[in-house]
C-alpha cells in the first residue's frame, strides 16, 4: 500500500505546520452566560414569538485553490515545505441559520471591484446556486466583509426570509427578530451614521442586532 511505502520504505510521517491556537478569555463562561441571559431576556420580554425569528449569522474564508496543512516528509525533519501553502486567493461565505433549522441563503463575498471578479453566470453550479437564493457581493479592499455587504446580506437575503418566516406564520410585516452576530469591527462599527449596526438600528429598527462575546 502507498501509505506502507511512505512509512515504511522512506520512513515519512504525516506532520503538520502549526501556528498558536486564539485564546479565549479568562472569564469566558460568565461572559457567555451573561450574553445568553440577554437573549434569554429578548425572547420573553421583547416576544421573539418564534424559533425562525433567532438567527445567527457568521463568515469564514475559503481558499480557492484548498492545499491543506500536512504533508509527508521524512520522521525527524524540522523544515516541513507544504506545496501550495502559500496560496492566498480566497473568497468569504457568509452562512446564517435559524434556531428553527431553517438555513438562510448563503453570500459569497469577493474582492476587486468589477463584475467579473463574481462568480461568472457560466460557471457549474450558477443555476443551482440562483435556484437557492445566494448571492454574491464585493468586499472592501480585499474578500472580507464590508458595511456595504452587510448590508446587501440584510437586504437581500435577511428580509426575504423574514417575510416568507411571517407569511408561514401569520405574523406582522415587522415581527421582531433577533439577528445573532460575532464582534467582527464591521459588525459593530458605529462612528458614522453609514455605519453597518446605525444603519441597521435606523432602517429596520425590529431587527434587533446582539453579538457573541469577543473571543468566545
Amino acid at each position: 500500500m502507498v501509505h506502507d511505502i511512505l512509512r515504511i520504505e522512506l520512513g515519512w510521517s504525516m506532520r503538520a505546520s502549526t501556528r498558536a491556537a486564539q485564546k479565549i478569555p479568562d472569564e469566558w463562561e460568565a461572559l457567555c452566560l451573561a450574553a445568553h441571559a440577554r437573549i434569554t431576556f429578548d425572547v420573553r420580554i421583547k416576544t421573539i414569538k418564534h424559533p425562525c425569528l433567532l438567527v445567527n449569522g457568521d463568515q469564514g474564508g475559503f481558499s480557492l485553490l484548498p492545499s491543506g496543512k500536512k504533508t509527508w516528509a521524512e520522521r525527524g525533519a524540522k523544515q516541513i515545505t507544504v506545496h501550495g501553502h502559500d496560496e492566498k486567493r480566497q473568497m468569504t461565505m457568509l452562512v446564517a441559520s435559524s434556531c428553527s433549522g431553517e438555513l438562510l441563503p448563503f453570500q459569497t463575498v469577493w474582492g476587486g471591484k468589477r463584475a467579473d471578479s463574481l462568480p461568472s453566470p457560466a460557471a457549474d453550479g450558477w443555476e443551482e446556486a440562483e435556484a437557492l437564493g445566494f448571492k454574491h457581493a464585493h468586499g472592501d479592499t480585499r474578500h472580507w466583509s464590508s458595511r456595504q455587504s452587510m448590508k446587501e446580506w440584510i437586504q437581500e437575503v435577511v428580509i426575504p426570509y423574514h417575510s416568507r418566516m411571517c407569511s408561514k406564520y401569520n405574523f406582522a410585516p415587522e415581527e421582531r427578530m433577533i439577528l445573532l452576530l460575532d464582534v467582527w469591527p464591521v459588525h459593530i462599527a458605529k462612528t458614522s451614521e453609514e455605519d453597518f449596526l446605525p444603519w441597521l438600528k435606523a432602517t429596520y429598527p425590529w431587527i434587533l442586532p446582539r453579538f457573541i462575546p469577543g473571543g468566545c
